[in-house]
């Protein structure tokens, strides 16, 4: 088992601590410190460089079938502070979540401000334990959220940097969660665990005692007292903790280093405690839990934010071809307009369609619906079109969408574009021919014409209109779309994506797109949008959530898959807010 050196435990100055979120009112708290970090005070990456508090993922239970955790600014008040300021995504105004919890927290006799966030260190983690008769079902077969007829054991630890001045303020926190949950006239309870005071205080349901203890400079919250004495064992004696576990090394190894959020979730054993076989079942073939690790963390980066997810599924079969090179999107973007802004790249759409249709057999299988047959299998027998070979066959390069403004009062649909690449020119011409020929009944609907030199096929249609449907024959390649317009784009030599400056810079910045990549340019999607509606961009406005999203310039995600393990990355690049505002 992992040991820890006391001094590094403590002392340590070049480790960025690994931490994480937030019983309501108490919890409450640490989530609007999440909060915050979520939405735009990770730009304080100064501050993010060098935890040296303890980490409270060696107080956590290895059974925990998830753990959140957060690093927290040198000063924690800047956080609070950038909040009241409204600095962010927050706009001017202090916003209403903060001024709600504030006045709970100061009604129930807890001031924020001076009760906690003096004490506090670096370092924040929620652990989560479920019972071993978890029950995951509604009572009527479906499936109910996580604990909804026996709680999960949750422990909540904090680094705190003065242990005497952090026991006078969990007192006050625990008696204000205790008031939180309707008991007003609640006493704080005493008691020893070892030699360490414990606190105690009646809870939301009768018999239930929420619990709290600091020692080696971690203050801990618990809703059961076990939980409790459990974590101040752990961490007094170094007892095994979920950080000692090889399934969360495997995720924490995983993830970048340098992190100001993560989240930990091991499904395997929260499906091991569903009530019954038939709960797991449900879960599994609603796709609701896979057995399975998977890791998310949050940082901060200049000009935005950045996620990166890890996930490690048993069995999981890899659907990138063999000795396939380059990154996801590349060749594709060279072939899609330039004032592209939603673009979506994958590799290896024939595999990735056997990979579906056996996924969809063994479902159909074991539900007995339809007789238990693929509703895909009747439809080829129907059509003579064999899916498999006749529509995705020849497509093993990279598979793409995209969609740009169609200009004018056109429908925006013009502007929607898929491209396919394909290392068998013939057999994807061979397959389009079969295609036709089954829509057409023996009769052409399509008629050929070239655009900028290359062959195209375009659907016969009503003078003068502008959607008509239609495919081009490149050299390696197939470029489906709505407008004949859009293939011009493609077989003509204007504007690229892949010359597009926005498009370049977003790319960039992710590590990982071997597998797939997503590309959107939000302000010019909202400018499609927003159109001639200042109304409806005031009204954003008024939202957090609607700042943010005027705020953000572009959103790509990149993944990367091998085996039975998937990686990615998330880049949020927001707009510099202008001088003066």
């Amino acid at each position: 088992m992992f040991r820890r050196n006391r001094d590094e435990y403590f002392e340590e100055e070049d480790r960025f601590a690994r931490r994480g979120c937030g019983l309501p009112l108490i919890i409450g708290g640490v989530i609007v410190l999440l909060t915050l970090l979520a939405g735009g005070a990770l730009g304080v990456a100064s501050s993010l460089e060098a935890a040296t508090s303890t980490d409270p993922v060696f107080a956590m239970s290895p059974d925990s079938i998830a753990y959140a955790s957060v690093t927290l600014p040198a000063d924690p008040r800047l956080l609070y502070a950038t909040a009241r300021a409204g600095s962010g995504v927050g706009g001017q105004r202090e916003p209403q979540w903060l001024k709600k919890f504030v006045s709970n927290a100061r009604k129930n006799g807890l001031d924020v401000e001076s009760d906690v966030l003096p004490w506090m260190g670096r370092s924040v983690g929620l652990g989560i334990v479920g019972p071993k008769n978890l029950d995951l079902s509604d009572g009527t077969g479906g499936a109910s959220s996580l604990g909804r007829r026996k709680e999960p054991k949750m422990l909540l630890a904090l680094a705190v940097k003065d242990e005497r001045a952090a026991r006078d303020g969990v007192r006050k926190m625990l008696l204000a969660q205790s008031k939180q949950e309707g008991n007003r006239s609640a006493k704080i309870k005493e008691a020893t665990h070892g030699k360490v005071k414990v606190f105690s205080a009646p809870g939301k349901k009768h018999g239930e005692e929420l619990a709290a203890a600091v020692t080696e400079r971690t203050a801990l919250f618990a809703n059961s007292r076990s939980s409790l004495d459990d974590a101040i064992d752990r961490l007094q004696a170094n007892k095994e903790s979920l950080g000692d576990r090889k399934e969360y090394k495997k995720v924490l190894a995983n993830l970048p280093e340098q992190r100001a959020m993560w989240f930990f979730v091991n499904t395997g054993p929260l499906l091991e405690m569903a009530k019954n076989r038939s709960d797991r079942r449900e879960l599994q073939a609603a796709g609701l839990f896979q057995k399975g690790l998977a890791g998310i963390a949050v940082s901060p980066m200049d000009g935005g934010h950045r996620l990166d997810f890890y996930s490690y599924a048993p069995g999981k079969q890899n659907l990138q071809p063999a000795g396939m090179e380059g990154e996801a999107g590349d060749k594709l973007a060279a072939l899609a307009p330039g004032n592209t802004f939603l673009f979506l790249a994958g590799e290896n759409l024939a595999g990735w369609w056997k990979q579906v249709q056996k996924q969809l057999d063994s479902a159909m299988r074991g539900s007995g619906v339809g007789g238990g047959q693929n509703p895909f299998k009747a439809l080829e027998a129907q059509s003579g079109i064999n899916l498999g070979r006749d529509v995705f066959g020849p497509y093993t390069g990279e598979y793409g969408l995209a969609m740009a403004p169609a200009g004018g009062k056109k429908s925006a649909a013009e502007g929607l574009l898929v491209l396919l690449e394909t290392p068998k020119p013939a057999a994807a011409r061979a397959s389009l021919q079969k295609l036709e020929d089954a829509l057409g009944k023996g009769q052409p609907i399509f008629r050929k014409k070239k655009i900028a030199g290359q062959e195209a096929h375009v659907l016969a249609g009503p003078s003068g209109s502008s959607v008509r449907p239609g495919y081009l024959l490149g050299k390696d390649y197939v470029a489906l779309a709505l407008s004949e317009n859009t293939l011009k784009k493609v077989a003509g030599k204007d504007t690229k994506l892949a010359d597009n400056f926005e498009f370049g810079i977003a790319t960039d910045q992710l590590d990982r797109r071997d597998s797939g990549l997503v590309y959107l340019n939000m302000q010019a999607l909202l400018g499609e949008l927003l159109k001639d509606k200042p109304e409806e961009r005031k009204k954003m406005g008024k939202s957090a959530a609607g700042r943010y999203a005027l705020r953000l310039q572009t959103v790509t995600i990149g993944t990367d898959t091998k085996k039975n393990e998937s990686w990615g990355n998330v880049i949020l690049r927001l707009n510099q807010p202008e001088k003066g505002r």
